[in-house]
Formats: C-alpha cells, structure tokens, sequence
C-alpha cells in the first residue's frame, strides 16, 4: 500500500507540473467564455471618430464622399456602393467587411470608424480552449483532459485516516460532485 501511495503521490505532482500552462490556459479562457451576455472575449470594438464636411446628398452619397472620408481614417481600401446603407434621415453606414464599418452621421457633421480588433493574449488563449486548431492539438487536449482525470482521482488518495477519502476529504469530494449535478437538475 505503501508503494502504491508513493506511485500515486509522483503521478499526481508531475501531471500537476506538466499541465501548470495548459490549466492557467483553460482557467482564464473558461473564465472568459463563461461571460460571453457581459463582452466579447475576442475582440475589442475599436472607434475613431472626425469631423466631415457636410454631405451633399444625404439620401444617396456619393462615392467621393464615401472616398474623402475613408481617407481621413487613413483607410486606403475600395467598398461595394451595395454596402452603403441609410438606416435613419441622418445616419449612413458604410460596411467596409464583416469587422469595418463607417457610421457618418449628417446632422452633426461627424463619422465614426468602427472596427474589431483581436483581444491581445486572451484572443490566442480562447483559440486554444475552442480547439479551432483542431489537428494534433485535439490528441494534446485530450491527454489533458485524460490527465484532469487522473489528477481529480489521485488527488482522493493523497492522504490517509481521517483526513482522507473515508473522511473529511471524502464529504469535501461528495460536496464537490454535489455543487454541479444541483445546477444540472435546476437548470438543464
């Protein structure tokens, strides 16, 4: 029994040591996806906004003006004029792509410039936690989460009497194993 203790307590601390990185890894990207009604844990919505000259026509701008301000943005890109849009009397948007958009607003003489721009680290870590790697990062995974179960049950064994599994430690685990099925029977 002894041995199997000492076996158990070595595969234990070196799966902890081996997994330290990929566990921060998953703790702030799940706490992060956890969140996704409060924010977007990808990508942060960057506005600049200038002053224009007044538009012309402000039912249908033309494409020079559309050109003169993406200049000011320093935006050097061509657009669809099926791209521009006029959702209220004094507002037109200008979609440049999926994550660029201009909103010039006639009334007050201004246009904003929106776009989307990758959250630095937390991007990166996400893509890892939602396996868009796919590959031999699904095999890595899964050695992960193999190991989450070796560490969760040799973590149970780790101490002995009244301090272990048939003890303190075990109605910590029951409380623990609990905690989650409450909220599937209340929530799933």
């Amino acid at each position: 029994m002894a041995n199997f203790r000492r076996i158990n307590i070595i595969i234990h601390r070196y799966l902890g040591y081996f997994f330290f990185g990929l566990t921060i890894v998953y703790s702030i990207s799940g706490f992060s996806l956890n969140h996704l009604d409060d924010w977007n844990p990808n990508y942060m919505l960057n506005t600049k906004k200038i002053n224009i000259s007044a538009i012309q026509d402000k039912k249908n701008i033309s494409e020079s003006e559309i050109q003169q301000i993406l200049y000011k943005f320093d935006i050097y890109k061509s657009f669809k004029k099926n791209n521009v849009f006029y959702p209220s009397k004094d507002i037109i948007q200008v979609v440049l792509n999926r994550d660029e958009k201009i909103i010039i607003n006639t009334k007050e003489n201004i246009s904003n410039y929106e776009f989307l721009s990758r959250r630095p680290i937390l991007h990166a870590l996400n893509f890892l936690h939602k396996n868009k790697i796919k590959k031999a990062w699904v095999y890595y995974s899964d050695f992960f989460a193999i190991s989450l179960l070796v560490i969760a049950i040799s973590g149970i064994f780790m101490k002995k009497g009244k301090e272990g599994v048939l003890g303190k430690g075990g109605v910590i685990s029951l409380a623990g194993i609990i905690a989650p099925l409450a909220f599937i029977l209340m929530y799933y």
